[in-house]
């Protein structure tokens, strides 16, 4: 593997431990190592921990803080033997370990803690997609789910990102058939199946205007009010779809071997089965069919 000449080492004292570290790490996880000139297993140590960050490409900093000459923070952060590495992560204290460690152990040390960089990628995809910028979000999330192809969560955001076209959902429904019951992800993967459902079905009932327009004349069929609620879901207008799914219960509750109520269930673990909104539509649920 190629190492990265872009990277951060940085020599910490008392007077910056709080910006250069705390404060840091926020932004990225920041590596501690506390050690002293006289310690032999600490001039160890420094090539290891040095080569073990090239590795990961600028996305972990390697502050070192020599214990002799800052007895402030040493006393603080508890330091009785040394060399003494410390993972920040938001403010905090995640990982340690003491003394001289093999470089493996090292590189596994550092991996728990530093995001891959397939997962900056879907980080920025992410934000891409807040913003609006689908097409480009689409592509990052491509590239990313291709670096790491493992990580569920990663082929999750991009099934999701997919399901937002017609032509992306033949891709969607393969990356959620990798994702198997019992797999972390399951439920997050079902969730998504439902919402495929219901975009195919939109994707296959016309214009958005003719959707409404029928879902919402006098004379609708449960056809028509699922296929609204349906483009509800699709849009994550969640509370509406509930309403159209209800009307449709008190018309008949057994249409389609109870699809309305399932969908309603399905909804409820869609948007969390304790949140307001599940428990303002079970309870009228509950009063048309109990």
């Amino acid at each position: 593997m190629e190492e990265s000449t872009d990277i951060e080492i940085i020599d910490v004292s008392d007077q910056s431990f709080q910006k250069d570290v705390i404060e840091r790490s926020s932004q990225k996880p920041v590596l501690v190592d506390f050690w002293a000139s006289w310690c032999a297993p600490c001039r160890a140590l420094h090539p290891i921990l040095e080569q073990a960050v090239r590795r990961e490409s600028g996305r972990v900093v390697l502050a070192r803080v020599n214990t002799d000459e800052n007895p402030r923070i040493s006393m603080e952060m508890g330091i009785r033997g040394i060399p003494d590495v410390r993972m920040f992560k938001d403010g905090r204290v995640v990982d340690q370990f003491v003394g001289v460690q093999p470089p493996e152990m090292v590189r596994n040390f550092i991996r728990k803690h530093v995001p891959s960089q397939a997962q900056m990628l879907a980080e920025k995809a992410f934000a891409l997609k807040e913003e609006g910028q689908h097409q480009l979000a689409l592509s990052l999330l491509q590239e990313a789910a291709a670096l790491d192809p493992k990580d569920s969560g990663i082929r999750l955001l991009y099934a999701g990102a997919l399901l937002e076209s017609p032509e992306g959902h033949d891709e969607a429904e393969r990356i959620l058939s990798t994702i198997h019951e019992g797999e972390e992800g399951w439920e997050q993967a079902e969730a998504l199946r439902f919402e495929l459902e219901m975009a195919r079905r939109v994707a296959a009932a016309g214009s958005r205007e003719e959707i409404l327009r029928r879902g919402r004349a006098d004379d609708a069929s449960c056809d028509d009010l699922f296929t609204l609620a349906a483009l509800h879901v699709t849009e994550k207008n969640y509370r509406e779809a509930l309403e159209v799914l209800l009307a449709m219960i008190k018309r008949d509750r057994h249409w389609k071997s109870d699809l309305a109520r399932k969908s309603m269930i399905k909804i409820f673990e869609r948007v969390g089965i304790r949140s307001p909104l599940s428990d303002e539509y079970r309870s009228k649920l509950a009063a048309i069919l109990y």
